[in-house]
Order: C-alpha cells, then sequence, then structure tokens
C-alpha cells in the first residue's frame, strides 16, 4: 500500500514541476523588460517611462523624434543620435541644444560647442551661446575705420593719417599728397592746385587737412586760408616760409620812408627813393640833401644801407 501511495505523489510532484516551469515561461514572455532568452515577446508588453542620463525617450527603437508620453514599444535612445550639439538630462525630458559660454576674445563657430580664438578683423566681447548648427556667435566684423587683430574683444579706431575697410586686421597709411582724420575708411587729396601737399611714411606725416603744406616763397604769404601764396605787395617784406592748409600768414610793413621797393623777402630789401641832389647819409635814415659843392643822381637805398655823394 504504501508503494502505491508513493507512486502517486512522485506523480503529482512531477505534475506540480511541469506546470511552473511553463508557468515561468509564460510569465518571462508577458512581463515588461524579462529576460527569456530563446523566446519573443510581444512589442505591446515592453515600455519605457524614463530614461536615465544621456539618453532620451522616442516613440520606437527606429524612430529619432523625441516622445515625452511613454508607450508600448518605445525607446530611450542615445544622445547622440541628436548629434554633438545636444545634451541629455534623461527621464521624459527632450534633448537640448548645449549651453557654451565663451570668454572675451573667443567665439561659437557654427556647429561647435568649444570656443575659437576672436578672428583677426572681428571684435568678440564674449558671453553664454546656445549651440547652432548654422549660426556662428559671439563674433563681429570691425567696420570701416576701425581694426582688430586676433583674439581682441574690440575694434580699435584707426588713428589720424591712416584708414581701413570694413574687417581690416590694421590700418593703412596714407600716401603722397593725402590726409585723414581718425576713423578714416579712406584718405583725402591735399589742394595740390594750390601748392599744397605732403609726404612721408608715418601717420603723422598725414593726419589731418593741416598735414597739407604749401612753401611760400620769398616776398609771398597765404592772404586768405586754403589759397595760394600771393605777393605781400610794395611797401611789405616777409621771409620765405611755409604754411598749412586751413592757416594764413602774415607780412611785416617796411619801416617809414623805406616803403618805395616791391615786395621785398626781407626788412633789408625795403627800400627808400632818394630825389637828385639827396642821398641817405646814415644807414636807416631818410634821403638828405648832398650840401653845397656836392651832387648825387636819383637813385634807391635798401634799408640797413647808406648812400654815397660826389663833390663838384
Amino acid at each position: 500500500m504504501s508503494q502505491i501511495f508513493g507512486i502517486f505523489r512522485n506523480r503529482n510532484i512531477a505534475k506540480i514541476t511541469v506546470y511552473f516551469f511553463f508557468s515561468l515561461l509564460l510569465l518571462l514572455c508577458i512581463v515588461p523588460d524579462g529576460y527569456g532568452a530563446g523566446y519573443t515577446c510581444s512589442a505591446s508588453s515592453k515600455k519605457y517611462t524614463s530614461c536615465k542620463s544621456g539618453y532620451y525617450m522616442t516613440a520606437s527603437s527606429s524612430s529619432s523624434a523625441c516622445n515625452t508620453t511613454a508607450k508600448a514599444g518605445n525607446a530611450c535612445r542615445a544622445c547622440s543620435v541628436m548629434g554633438s550639439l545636444y545634451t541629455c538630462s534623461g527621464g521624459t525630458t527632450c534633448p537640448k541644444l548645449k549651453s557654451v559660454t565663451c570668454s572675451a576674445g573667443t567665439y561659437l563657430p557654427a556647429g561647435k560647442t568649444s570656443c575659437s580664438t576672436c578672428t583677426a578683423g572681428y571684435k568678440c566681447p564674449g558671453g553664454t551661446f546656445t549651440a547652432s548648427a548654422t549660426a556662428t556667435q559671439g563674433r563681429t566684423q570691425c567696420t570701416a575705420g576701425t581694426y582688430a587683430a586676433a583674439g581682441r574683444s574690440s575694434c580699435s579706431t584707426c588713428a589720424a593719417g591712416t584708414y581701413s575697410g570694413a574687417g581690416a586686421s590694421s590700418c593703412t597709411v596714407c600716401g603722397t599728397n593725402k590726409w585723414s582724420n581718425a576713423g578714416a575708411s579712406s584718405c583725402s587729396s591735399c589742394d595740390t592746385t594750390d601748392g599744397y601737399g605732403n609726404s612721408g611714411t608715418t601717420a603723422a606725416s598725414h593726419a589731418g587737412s593741416a598735414s597739407c603744406k604749401v612753401t611760400c616763397a620769398a616776398g609771398t604769404y597765404v592772404k586768405t586760408a586754403n589759397a595760394a601764396c600771393t605777393s605781400v605787395g610794395t611797401g611789405y617784406y616777409r621771409a620765405a616760409h611755409t604754411v598749412s592748409y586751413g592757416s594764413t600768414s602774415t607780412r611785416s610793413q617796411c619801416p617809414a620812408n623805406y616803403r618805395d621797393g616791391a615786395a621785398a623777402g626781407s626788412q633789408a630789401g625795403c627800400k627808400t627813393s632818394c630825389a637828385a641832389g639827396t642821398y641817405v647819409a646814415t644807414a636807416n635814415a631818410a634821403c638828405t640833401s648832398v650840401g653845397t659843392g656836392y651832387y648825387r643822381a636819383a637813385h634807391t637805398v635798401s634799408y640797413g644801407s647808406t648812400s654815397t655823394r660826389s663833390q663838384c
């Protein structure tokens, strides 16, 4: 009897074992994220409700579009799927473009997440930017009349006597008979028609219109600003000199009694006209009679000189 009962008991244990095994297989197929190796479970049985950092949620494993609502058959995709410009915080949050802070003198190129040294001819004040595949950020070209070497946060103004176009890394000195004020995009010409000009290779040689100069010969001067040299006139004198464009020069009147000569280059060029029978006995004095028993024809005498008389 006991042997019969033992056989019956062993058969029940075998049935229970078989039932448990098949129940376990079924459980592995219907529980999300089950690990039933060698078995295929329905896609509807799998659902991600949150992704870890560095990943984002999509509607399926073949989609790259973010989907923030958990659904059957969805997937957690690596952030790299979106490209290097994005960062993923995980959970159900969609990828976001990276925020990049550039220091002064650097900028953020398009399609990059690291800053580069500012290009010559541009200013880069620095700042925080959102990465972009198409837009270069934090870099502005210098305008005409300004310049910047590489790595600058601002553009500098060109000095007087120099000029620049837009995007210049340095300023150029104006050429012969040219001038400019500070911040010029081009040089202006001196009034060469009236004799004004300049030369030299330094900015100071071409700084402003006053760098254009005219040289007046002896006996001439600039009566009106920006005009050519003109004669000082009878009874006046002026030595050779140089005048800047925009300025005038002066003339001096000859001393009394010595204003008969033509335009002079110096006081010594001032003259007096002595009539017949007169002469200049003492330098700078007026003509006086030659006296009884003497004679002298009419003549002129320069200031500072004397003349002679002849005895009858």
